[in-house]
């Protein structure tokens, strides 16, 4: 195939090697081998700035993409996904960057986001993508705070997938819990770490506006910008206990409620939290494992003697929905998702009652669920759930149809996402983070 203004070409013959053609000359710049492993059955290639991304589809149900240019090409990934082998591949313009499409003995066509820096390389470092936090406001190009296990523990990336900043930390992020805030142009970085210390800092420069020790591991954290106190922190830990403060209230912050989680000798951690805005009132759900449930909170805004702001919390209610391992609020609705390893709940805030539910057998990959980003199309005002799950695909499902419609295939089991604008960030156990556009009608 013929592709860009190089005029190069790729093809494949009797002995199943791929090979890169200079298009005006006709000369072998380079031959790629059968490092594949089995027969080619389809080949693709565009121009990605400097380089070519050069496709092939085998017989072995892969789809390799190999990253060059003249006679230098490594594989920088292998697609998974079809479960017979890949008979037929094109490229074609999507909203934003470029779209592969794959046909298969198994009678399926599927689609792939192939980013607009393209694919590259992989860094053979070993390390895990812990956490992802959206750090731009709607409008803006998308950057993201990604969390890993090795150092740097912080860095953030821009429109293009690429690093553009890296901080030490202060410590190895737990568990997927990585938020973010923004207060006029800075934006501020919030997770628990390893070391069972809450850190707030400069998503820039990682200057620590708080750092506060817990008693046990904090288990869970959020954050929301209140339209009268400033941000709001929260973060709940192994002994139950829960505590929300103001970050920016000087220095270590200011503490607004501070409680002890009555739940029974059954529980005992605060598995998750959800902060959110309802009109003018703040509202907080908590998620304590076993038989503790999901308890909705209404938090009021109160003073103390001194005409300092303090939260008074009144219970709105449990939601039936078992014991759940993540909370996500659907962006402009009052719909809460509670995510158990098992299935996903969709539930009205106000009323308390499930309103969707989607099991894990119902995901390509198989796995158990680990948590599930919403996504509001700003134009048709569709919703999506971006579920993930321990495998390497994310699983996109209609809310309104009730089934899944989409999925991206990774190379690896993906750990957290976050969705800026039209862009999802997911990060995976092998240490790779991918920029998706997230073209959905």
């Amino acid at each position: 195939q013929e592709t860009g203004k190089d005029r190069f070409a790729v093809g494949t013959g009797f002995h199943n090697e791929l090979s890169v053609v200079d298009g005006t000359t006709g000369e072998t710049l380079t031959k790629l081998g059968k490092r594949h492993g089995d027969k080619i059955h389809a080949v693709t290639a565009i121009v990605l700035g400097d380089d070519h991304l050069v496709l092939a589809g085998t017989g072995n149900n892969l789809i390799l993409a190999y990253r060059g240019k003249g006679a230098r090409y490594e594989e920088v990934a292998r697609l998974k996904g079809h479960a017979k082998a890949v008979k037929s591949l094109c490229t074609f313009p999507a909203r934003d960057g470029v779209m592969l499409a794959s046909g298969s003995e198994d009678c399926t066509v599927r689609t792939w986001s192939v980013p607009r820096g393209g694919a590259k390389a992989r860094d053979a470092e070993s390390y895990e993508v812990r956490g992802v936090a959206a750090l731009s406001e709607p409008g803006e190009g998308p950057r993201f705070a990604l969390a890993v296990t090795s150092k740097p523990h912080l860095r953030t990336c821009d429109e293009t997938g690429e690093i553009v900043a890296a901080v030490e930390g202060r410590g190895t992020v737990w568990n997927r819990r990585l938020r973010a805030y923004r207060i006029g142009a800075m934006s501020r970085v919030v997770y628990p770490t390893t070391s069972n210390k809450l850190v707030v800092a400069s998503a820039s420069d990682h200057h620590v506006l708080v750092e506060r020790s817990a008693k046990d591991w904090i288990r869970s954290v959020d954050c929301v910008v209140h339209p009268e106190l400033g941000p709001v922190v929260g973060f709940g830990d192994d002994k139950l206990n829960v505590t929300l403060l103001q970050p920016e209230a000087g220095e270590g912050g200011r503490v607004l409620l501070d409680f002890k989680m009555d739940a029974g000798r059954t529980v005992d951690h605060v598995v998750s939290m959800l902060l959110y805005m309802e009109g003018k009132n703040l509202v907080l759900v908590t998620v304590v494992n076993e038989k503790g449930g999901t308890l909705v909170w209404d938090l009021l805004v109160t003073s103390d003697d001194a005409g300092k702001p303090l939260l008074e919390r009144r219970k709105r209610g449990q939601l039936g929905t078992g014991s759940n391992c993540d909370l996500a609020l659907v962006p402009g609705t009052n719909l809460i998702v509670a995510v158990s390893v098992l299935q996903f709940s969709v539930i009205n805030a106000q009323t308390l009652e499930v309103t969707h539910e989607c099991g894990y057998d119902k995901m390509p990959g198989g796995g158990f669920m680990e948590m599930v980003v919403p996504y509001v199309n700003p134009e048709s005002k569709k919703v999506y759930l971006l579920v993930v799950c321990k495998s390497p695909i994310l699983s996109v499902y209609d809310l309104a149809l009730g089934r899944i419609v989409f999925d991206y295939h990774l190379d690896a089991d993906i750990l957290c996402a976050a969705i800026s604008g039209c862009y999802a960030m997911v990060g995976t156990k092998a240490g790779h983070h991918a920029l998706l556009h997230l073209d959905l009608p």
